[in-house]
């Protein structure tokens, strides 16, 4: 191996280092039940409940009190945490122990094995040092770095690993690796549909590169993705039977990849105008079938909300608001600098490779400007940026080659440091202190109404019941606890109509905090409650509870 190889290699390997050091300072916190975000709490306690009482692996049974509430999330992230707990459970640990033990396995694992993917992916193409640079960079992005924290396990990397391997099987060609590209490729989608940009850009690069050179391979990517989605519909139906829904992947997405199909088949002929026209009508009848399905697409991804509940809550949730200050450009740069570079290379190389460049620098800034409009989408752009930036660095003269990837690494890590130095709205003292845990535990299992954010954190530690967390399946649930909270009447009597009929006998209540509503401020040690309820001591400064009286 060449000292050009060497030394980018070393890095990468350093880099996967410095990731799992980093994954290490949040041990404790993982293994203590100290959780990174609300749907870790969930997804813990969904997977406890499926373990010990057999409910389905997207089913709440204790959140939107008094019926439970169906989840969006497919099944592959929950086998995947449940494979990982089982050698825990052949140990010896109890159950949660054992869960939590598995999902940090998982959260280790998945960003080295997504840099390897990545490595493995460009090496035969662009070389060594190029993949080596484009996996250390995607490892140092923003974006890569939260989702990968250990005590928040998730899905989000989970559809990028996929989606990385398909495009390595892709560059290299045949169409065993194409078909099984595809299915790599509705894995992703299986998983969230927040893959479908990343299939489409797969499917896309390769019908492109057919546009050129006539070929079957974008027939057998598009076939892998048809058989792959569609497996997925038939294996994995929702509990509710929701399954045209918007937010889970279902038969839409599969009869979409079915209708590009006949389009695809044309990129085989061998005059020009017949294939162009052929990959024409491949992304309209897609496009025409998947809205067709789902008309709602076209109000975005809030389509599933009731518009007032919409008003009411959906600016609430940080990670699908769009990053602000310095975290536009943290997010962003590895996207933006990678469709620069393909853009600057793609001139250069011949085709295959050059459509494939071209596609991605063309795909890469759209996509990128999508997903700017959700923080938690931006590991999608940064995924398809460190790909183009990838294979398009061997290209690049030799200046470019050596100070892009410090550059990219350089800027992100400024709007880090940016975004740290900005104000922003402190809520952890709406979180659930030891304490706290413990004072909810001693009380007899009730339904409790709780800020919104809150209540996976309750379901996690305590056998009580809640009206609403932060999941769009249960709109009427998050509708009224955001009600009952905002009820500004002397006696509050809305808020009581809705407690009685949802079974409610505590509110747990956070009155400092900014999004408090006219209820939950009254109910401050120092306030003045409705005489309908009755202050119980709790040992949390930050949050207050209340028992309803008769």
């Amino acid at each position: 191996m060449s000292d050009a190889a060497r030394v980018p290699l070393v890095a990468l390997l350093l880099v996967c280092l410095a990731v799992l050091g980093l994954q290490a300072t949040f041990l404790d916190d993982l293994l203590s039940g100290n959780l990174g975000d609300t749907d870790a709490f969930l997804r813990i306690s969904v997977l406890e409940s499926h373990l010990l009482h057999g409910q389905p692996l997207d089913w709440s049974p204790r959140d939107g009190a008094p019926h439970g509430v169906a989840l969006q999330w497919s099944r592959p992230p929950s086998w995947l945490f449940l494979a990982a707990a089982w050698p825990f459970r052949l140990l010896g640990l109890e159950t949660r122990q054992a869960l939590l033990a598995g999902a940090g396995v998982v959260q280790g694992l998945s960003p080295v094995l997504l840099a390897l993917a990545l490595l493995w992916a460009l090496r035969t193409v662009s070389g060594l040092p190029a993949a080596a640079a484009a996996a250390s960079v995607l490892l140092l992005h923003v974006p890569t770095l939260g989702y990968a924290a250990l005590h928040r396990p998730d899905h989000h990397l989970l559809v990028v690993l996929p989606a990385v391997l398909a495009a390595g099987l892709l560059l290299r060609g045949g169409i065993r690796r194409q078909v099984l590209a595809g299915l790599l490729a509705a894995l992703a989608v299986w998983i969230h549909p927040e893959g479908i940009p990343l299939a489409t850009l797969l499917v896309g690069a390769q019908a492109l590169a057919n546009l050129r050179h006539p070929g079957g391979g974008a027939v057998a990517a598009g076939l892998g993705l048809a058989v792959g989605l569609t497996l997925a519909a038939v294996l994995d139906r929702p509990t509710d039977n929701a399954i045209w829904a918007i937010d889970r992947h279902g038969p839409a997405h599969a009869l979409a990849a079915i209708a590009a199909l006949p389009g695809l088949l044309f990129l085989r002929h061998q005059d020009l105008r017949f294939r162009a026209g052929g990959l024409l009508g491949a992304g309209l009848a897609a496009a025409t079938t998947l809205l067709s399905a789902q008309p709602d697409l076209l109000r975005g991804s809030a389509a599933l909300m009731d518009p007032v509940v919409k008003a009411l809550w959906w600016d609430r949730i940080r990670e699908i608001q769009p990053p602000q200050g310095g975290m536009i450009l943290a997010h962003l740069a590895l996207p933006a600098i990678g469709a620069a570079a393909a853009l600057l290379a793609a001139r250069q190389i011949p085709w295959p490779l050059g459509a494939r460049l071209l596609l991605a620098a063309g795909a890469v800034l759209p996509l990128a400007a999508w997903t700017a409009g959700a923080v938690r989408h931006t590991v999608l752009s940064a995924a398809a940026g460190a790909l183009a930036l990838g294979l398009a660095l061997p290209h690049l003269p030799r200046l470019a080659r050596r100070i892009l990837p410090t550059v990219t690494v350089l800027l992100g890590l400024l709007g880090v440091v940016v975004a740290a130095l900005s104000p922003r709205e402190d809520t952890r003292a709406c979180r659930l202190s030891p304490d706290a845990r413990v004072a909810l535990v001693a009380l007899p299992p009730a339904t409790i109404l709780s800020p919104i954010d809150l209540a996976p954190e309750i379901l996690f530690h305590t056998p009580h019941r809640t009206v609403a967390g932060p999941y769009q399946r249960n709109a009427a649930g998050i509708a009224d606890a955001l009600r009952a909270f905002d009820d500004a009447a002397e006696d509050a009597p809305n808020a009581r109509a809705i407690l009685a009929r949802r079974g409610v006998s505590l509110i747990l209540a956070c009155p400092d905090s900014q999004r408090a509503g006219a209820l939950a401020r009254r109910l401050s040690p120092n306030g003045t409650p409705p005489a309908w309820l009755a202050p119980l001591p709790f040992p949390d400064p930050h949050l207050t509870l209340h028992r309803i009286q008769p």
